[in-house]
């Protein structure tokens, strides 16, 4: 059973993951992708990141889709999360310049 675990937070709250994730959406805008395609991607990226280290097996898409759908509002926050995190690191590099 999928849950969020401490080091999943940790990873997607990292500098790091969010300036992957926003290369990963902007790949998939330039490669044409579907909203909706590109929204269920971001999801089930962000979901594999906060549930991290909590099952031995590999999950199955069902039991992606179930977590995310359960777990909406917070994956929700992690991508603002992330984009405030993002936002932060560009404008504090725009001021060192």
């Amino acid at each position: 059973m999928l849950k969020i675990t401490e080091a999943g937070r940790a990873k997607c709250a990292s500098l790091e993951f969010a300036e992957k994730f926003e290369i990963f959406m902007l790949e998939c805008e330039e490669q044409g992708v579907e909203k909706k395609h590109e929204e269920t991607m971001a999801i089930f990226s962000v979901t594999s990141a906060l549930t991290e280290g909590s099952v031995d097996t590999r999950p199955t898409i069902d039991d992606i889709l179930r977590f995310a759908d359960e777990h909406r509002r917070e994956i929700d926050v992690t991508i603002a999360k992330m984009l405030d995190t993002l936002t932060i690191h560009y404008s504090m590099a725009n001021q060192s310049n």
